[in-house]
């Protein structure tokens, strides 16, 4: 009988990415546990696969006892799910919190019962707070969220290692910054600043207090998926940075101008304090090398979506 995994937010962008490589790569069967039965299926995965089932739940409240049964022998829990994005938090912080911290509370309860293997937590760059140029964080930093956002994703991280520790559940904390890759959200800067460009609009950088432009690592999300499924197969415990080059904005909007063909379209650079100026982490465990198919990863996204306006429509 193959091993079976459960994903939170199987349909979501980089839960898409993680369910595909799990397909092709190993014999797993897969559980999707989301939260909206009408997301739809943005990667065609679901449809062809008899090997992957989707239940509907909001895990901001405990799973169903007859879900917990039919959960039964999952090997490795990836929890993915999760509000994303600073900005949003701002704007409505509690539900970002309460995202963050009850629906992680929920599923490691999950794990109690289920006793998987790995307890995969999907954290964020953002749970160390900004930091000074040229300075670059690693793994064993001092936690200091300054968004609603980044607190949330902490308190989850707090509560991981809560859970490994009172109760043995073996765990692995994965941070990332920023992910690009195909069907992303187009409220997403990469898509954004594709539509924006094919529309002949020029684009609005923000910089930080500090007059510098917002700088952050810039990650294909395949190859996340790539480090997330390197971490369960080695049963890998602890915290893990998987990062790519580091890139201003400005860097980002220059490389996908030259990409679709079109010259610099940054109108001006607007001043943002709510915009911290740089997040960076130091990969010191997982040592992979992200940085040298970047561009080439970042062009392909790009004329994808140019050859699919449809996306950027919707």
């Amino acid at each position: 009988m193959p091993d079976r995994v459960l994903i939170t937010g199987g349909t979501s962008f980089l839960g898409a990415y993680l369910t595909e490589d799990i397909l092709a790569s190993t014999d797993w069967d897969i559980y999707s546990v989301e939260r909206l039965p009408s997301h739809p299926d943005p990667r065609g995965v679901f449809a062809f696969s008899g090997r992957v089932k989707r239940r509907y739940h909001d895990y901001l409240s405990p799973l169903p006892d007859q879900m917990m049964r039919e959960l039964e022998g999952v090997r490795y829990v990836f929890h993915l799910g999760a509000e994303v994005g600073s900005a949003r938090s701002v704007n409505d912080p509690r539900y970002s919190i309460t995202s963050s911290v009850m629906g992680t509370a929920n599923m490691l309860e999950t794990a109690r019962y289920l006793n998987p293997e790995l307890f995969v937590y999907v954290s964020s760059a953002d749970v160390l707070g900004p930091c000074p140029w040229p300075v670059s964080l690693p793994e064993n930093a001092p936690l200091r969220p300054t968004s609603p956002y980044a607190s949330g994703k902490a308190a989850g991280e707090a509560l991981v290692n809560a859970y490994s520790n009172s109760y043995g559940i073996r765990c692995a904390i994965v941070r990332s910054a920023n992910m690009f890759g195909v069907r992303q959200g187009t409220d997403r800067f990469v898509p954004m600043v594709v539509r924006g460009i094919l529309n002949g609009q020029r684009i609005t950088c923000h910089v930080g207090p500090d007059g510098r432009a917002v700088s952050r690592h810039w990650l294909w999300a395949r190859h996340f998926s790539e480090s997330l499924l390197g971490i369960v197969r080695g049963g890998y415990t602890g915290v893990y940075h998987s990062v790519g080059p580091e890139k201003s904005t400005i860097e980002i909007v220059a490389s996908v101008a030259a990409s679709l063909g079109r010259g610099m379209m940054i109108s001006e650079k607007v001043v943002d304090n709510s915009h911290e100026s740089r997040y960076s982490l130091v990969d010191t465990k997982l040592r992979a090398s992200f940085d040298q198919d970047f561009e080439q990863r970042l062009s392909e996204t790009v004329l994808w979506y140019a050859e699919n306006r449809e996306w950027l429509d919707a």
